[in-house]
């Protein structure tokens, strides 16, 4: 720094046609070399001397050489290929500023700062790899960012300690507990993996045997996470002293709390996550066998899963991320417009003569009408007179084959007609066919209008039978599947039943006794005085 303050001094002294303010926006000395190398203030031997005797401890490439950052000259194919990502989308997410200004003064835009970040963690490389990229010098990318780091983390480090997150919710878990046993998991219900992260560090100056850890002999920081099929993290917790051990870290992070909370199936079974011989054997976590002397299955149970979390932690498995709907994610959802058409049965007009004039009454309406149009077709040949009962009957058979013809469409008729051997007599009616001759009951099906109607008659005609009764009057000629169930929604929405058996209003229940009628006491403890004498009530 007084390197750099003696130069620039020297600058404004004896070469006053340089601007002070533009040498002086210059962030470090290599970058005031670099100016002065290029106004041609300098020459190369100069300029190679005096960089050179600056930047001996600290190397550093010639960044000046390559131009800045243009987000404008990438495709979106080049964007998502190098930082994996579609980056105005993903700045919009984050809600990324315009601009970050480092501690240091240093300054960069939203974009630059995100683009940056991304390179840095989308694959392993140097900070001096992505000096060819964005033309910025290795202190500067380390500003950048650390300083993109801690504003996306701080803003949304929340999403990494809590389980309850819309794309970690039952059905989601339970695709993944389906991905992992798919790829060979002994696990049925295994939705990740847990393990321990042992990042070293140089050597500090105190607490070294805290932050020394035994395993790799070296000094570090611990991490904890747990990881998806879909390769995301769906915990984090850290950082730790690194001599702390992976059982000690599980109970620090309060992992297993979140597990009990949030970790379900849709059908309310526990789904678990795994990790190595260090965890301990939990409802929600488990462990592979740690016995000396292992079983044959034991050991292919600890093949497979060591197999499965390795494909996992590589982000093998191709499972898409799937969460709920938000008020946030419907604000920004694309409208889309469908024509649509809507299917619905059309009411039938006999059906609505048979729920509002009874069983009786529908069938004598429908044997006029077919009177009428037979006399109507022959008047040659015309019926007179009362109502037959051939015509009647033939009504009901003409209703009994509507109501089989719609039953048929129903899923449960190929089961009913399996397990009740229906067949078709003379008349084309089905009817049951059992191991007593002659006695075959027709089939009529539960949810037909007409089937209700018979049984409200048959309720009727039992003078408001029970269930049972109700159902014995209906077998005289009929086979109704689950009819006890329907027999009873009869006869529970039964008027004529309702008003006999009403329950009367029960008295209400009678108070306490005073105190005195239930508590002891002593003579002369309440007594009366007659302060009007005595009260003659005869003379002689």
């Amino acid at each position: 720094m007084v390197f750099r303050e003696v130069f620039v001094y020297q600058c404004e002294e004896f070469m006053p046609d340089v601007s002070a303010g533009v040498l002086g926006e210059r962030q470090t000395t290599q970058d005031a070399l670099a100016f002065m190398f290029m106004e041609d203030i300098i020459d190369e031997v100069e300029f190679s001397l005096l960089f050179e005797t600056v930047n001996k401890k600290n190397p550093c490439f010639p960044y000046w050489s390559y131009d800045r950052f243009d987000l404008t000259r990438v495709t979106d194919e080049e964007c998502k290929a190098e930082f994996r990502f579609g980056l105005p989308l993903l700045a919009k997410v984050l809600a990324i500023p315009d601009t970050f200004i480092c501690r240091n003064g240093i300054v960069a835009t939203g974009m630059e700062g995100l683009c940056i970040l991304l390179r840095r963690f989308a694959y392993p490389c140097r900070l001096s790899d992505l000096i060819s990229r964005f033309g910025r010098s290795v202190p500067e990318l380390s500003e950048i960012i650390s300083e993109v780091s801690s504003h996306i983390f701080d803003n949304y480090g929340y999403l990494l300690r809590s389980l309850n997150q819309p794309w970690l919710q039952p059905d989601c878990l339970q695709n993944f507990a389906d991905a992992v046993s798919g790829r060979g998991s002994a696990l049925s219900n295994c939705w990740g993996f847990v393990d321990g992260t042992v990042r070293p560090i140089a050597r500090p100056g105190e607490h070294q045997r805290v932050l020394y850890n035994g395993h790799k002999r070296v000094h570090a920081l611990k991490f904890q996470s747990v990881v998806a099929p879909n390769g995301m993290i769906a915990n984090l917790y850290g950082p730790v002293e690194g001599q702390r051990h992976d059982a000690g870290m599980l109970h620090m992070s309060g992992l297993l709390t979140e597990l009990n909370h949030y970790a379900y199936s849709p059908t309310g079974q526990p789904l678990c996550i795994y990790g190595d011989p260090a965890y301990p054997l939990r409802l929600h976590l488990q462990a592979p066998y740690r016995n000396s002397h292992l079983t044959a299955e034991q050991q292919s149970f600890n093949s497979s899963m060591s197999t499965t979390r390795a494909a996992v932690e590589w982000s093998d498995l191709k499972v898409p991320i799937v969460t709920k709907a938000t008020d946030d994610s419907n604000a920004e959802k694309k409208v889309q417009r469908e024509l649509l058409a809507l299917g619905v049965e059309a009411s039938n007009d006999f059906d609505t003569v048979l729920e509002k004039f009874g069983l009786r009454k529908t069938m004598r309406i429908c044997a006029w009408i077919l009177r009428f149009n037979h006399n109507s077709r022959h008047p040659s040949k015309r019926i007179i007179g009362p109502l037959t009962t051939e015509e009647i009957q033939q009504q009901e058979m003409s209703w009994i084959k509507r109501a089989q013809s719609q039953g048929a469409k129903k899923v449960k008729f190929a089961r009913d007609q399996e397990q009740l051997n229906l067949q078709l007599n003379t008349d084309g009616v089905l009817e049951c066919r059992g191991r007593i001759q002659g006695e075959y009951p027709i089939y009529l099906p539960d949810s037909n209008s007409f089937t209700v109607e018979i049984v409200k008659q048959a309720h009727e005609v039992t003078l408001h039978g029970e269930v049972s009764m109700t159902m014995a009057k209906v077998r005289d000629r009929f086979w109704v599947p689950r009819l006890r169930r329907l027999a009873k929604r009869v006869v529970k929405h039964c008027f004529g039943c309702k008003r006999f058996q009403a329950q009367p209003l029960h008295d209400p229940p009678p108070g306490y006794l005073p105190k005195s009628r239930t508590e002891g006491s002593t003579p002369f403890d309440v007594i009366g005085m007659d302060f009007a004498g005595p009260i003659k009530y005869r003379e002689e």
